[in-house]
């Protein structure tokens, strides 16, 4: 982190400005990670990540990259190769062109593919675009730091300036500032695998995984150390009502972390403050304490790319992507919801009915307001570091799909039946109302459809010799039943449906 600063003590250089771009936008409100030791400029839809590709900070179009790379000669060309190396560029020459400032050398390469290390970043068609990049390298023995910017091919000067501005604003926290981490393993419940990886505080304690709720796997975590509570919650909501000329009726599912319950009452889920109202009942529920929502601000939701909404036809879905706080007794709690819900009905003058589903991801900490800077930062050390494993996800996802064929064959099936029990009794009604019906031969199997009115009972029974004579139907118990069955003739089984 120290590295990182004096790279960014480069940026501010006029020599490096007057050739890099200009003074950009003022950065002011900043975000405090104390876990990894870092402040940096708040900004709308941008988020850090840190993980084995270094920090990453992002809105999934544009980035600032700092990492580092294996040690290598402290002279220019070494460290320009190893860039290149790891930009998987054949001849660092071409469209590159580079200067040198004391130990630090700054580049600026023009049309270069996408960093292969930050396509967890991006979706598919960005992979192929081409980036213009600017790059700050120290070589040292120990490693050769990059500190990196990347936009679009393309890119206005004043957005480039953006870029540089907000790197120059990124500065590393005092020693006193910043709060002792540990990486720890989180695993997937079902399979005992590991299925991701947390920087959290060395006193605090990990808690959950990878778990499943419904059909999906979801991750659960709870993070307690003395100052600060940090949990990762999965909320699904499910509301249906029916009403009716004598009255209504409704019920309210409520599923989190895996466990699920009624819901006491009824809950009115149609907009932002509904869902931050009823996250304070719940947490209510949870720890006996009253929660009172102090403020409640919708945010850009994330950007997952292009990816739309399926949902039933006459519905209406609601994204939900707000911040909430709320106290509670001695306690403050800061909640980060993002999910949606899709709601429909069925209008009728009998039986109206609705129906609401709701799917929530509850990221929230909680402390004392004493503490409440050191929490702040934790949990955003916390949330900057959440990785998920690649593989654990891929066999979730497998597992998920496994599951999903098997219901799908289990609704194919009784859909099946169903077809089959239809054709059956439509069958059975037509032979009824036209005095007809099936009997089978059970010796050799022979069905045949004779004449049977629709009020008669009674049995039909067959000659055994050969079998060209069929009579019936006789009375259950009478005297030509009884000598039919002393001579022999064999009683045939009946249905009005047919047989199979």
């Amino acid at each position: 982190m120290q590295r990182c600063a004096r790279i960014v003590l480069v940026l501010v250089s006029l020599v490096v400005l007057g050739r890099l771009g200009g003074a950009g936008p003022a950065l002011a409100a900043e975000t405090v990670d104390r876990i990894h030791g870092i402040a940096y400029p708040e900004r709308p839809g941008w988020v850090l990540r840190v993980g084995p590709e270094g920090f990453v900070w992002t809105d999934r179009r544009r980035f600032v990259h700092w990492r580092t790379l294996p040690p290598a000669a402290r002279d220019p060309q070494a460290a320009i190769m190893a860039w290149a190396r790891e930009r998987g560029v054949v001849d660092p020459r071409a469209g590159v062109v580079w200067r040198r400032f004391g130990d630090i050398l700054a580049l600026r390469a023009r049309g270069m593919p996408f960093p292969a290390m930050l396509a967890n970043y991006v979706d598919l068609r960005q992979l192929h675009a081409a980036y213009d990049e600017i790059a700050l390298i120290e070589p040292t023995p120990e490693a050769v730091v990059v500190l990196s910017i990347l936009a679009p091919e393309g890119s206005s000067p004043e957005a480039i300036d953006e870029l540089i501005a907000f790197a120059r604003a990124i500065r590393a926290l005092p020693q006193h500032e910043r709060i002792p981490a540990r990486k720890e393993t989180f695993f997937d419940l079902e399979t005992g695998q590991p299925a991701g990886w947390v920087h959290i505080p060395q006193d605090a304690v990990l808690r959950g995984g990878i778990l499943p709720q419904g059909s999906k796997r979801v991750p659960v975590l709870e993070i307690r150390s003395p100052n600060v509570l940090v949990r990762l919650d999965a909320v699904d909501v499910n509301v249906s009502v029916v009403q009716s000329p004598f009255g209504a009726q409704g019920q309210v599912l409520l599923i989190v972390n895996g466990q699920s319950a009624l819901w006491p009452g009824f809950v009115r889920l149609a907009s932002a403050s509904d869902f931050a109202a009823f996250l304070c009942s719940l947490w209510e529920m949870e720890t006996g304490t009253r929660w009172q929502l102090e403020r409640l601000a919708e945010v850009p939701p994330p950007d997952v790319g292009a990816r739309a909404l399926i949902q039933p036809s006459g519905s209406h879905s609601l994204r939900l992507s707000f911040e909430l706080l709320a106290h509670g007794g001695t306690m403050q709690r800061r909640a980060f919801v993002d999910g949606f819900s899709v709601a429909g009905g069925d209008a009728s003058p009998w039986a109206a009915s609705s129906q609401l589903s709701a799917n929530l991801s509850v990221f929230l900490y909680e402390a004392a307001p004493r503490a409440w800077d050191i929490a702040t930062g934790i949990a955003q050390g916390i949330v900057n570091s959440l990785q998920l494993d690649a593989q654990a996800a891929r066999a979730a996802a497998e597992r998920w799909h496994a599951e999903q064929k098997q219901i799908n064959r289990w609704v194919q099936d009784w859909l099946a039946q169903r077809r089959e029990e239809r054709s059956r009794n439509a069958t059975a009604w037509s032979n009824l109302l036209s005095d007809q019906t099936y009997v089978r031969d059970p010796a050799t199997g022979e069905v045949s459809r004779i004449a049977k009115p629709s009020w008669a009972e009674g049995s039909f029974w067959r000659e055994p010799i050969f079998a060209d004579s069929i009579i019936g139907p006789l009375r259950e118990g009478s005297a030509l039943e009884t000598l039919l069955r002393e001579e022999g003739w064999r009683r045939l089984e009946e249905s009005l449906e047919g047989f199979r």
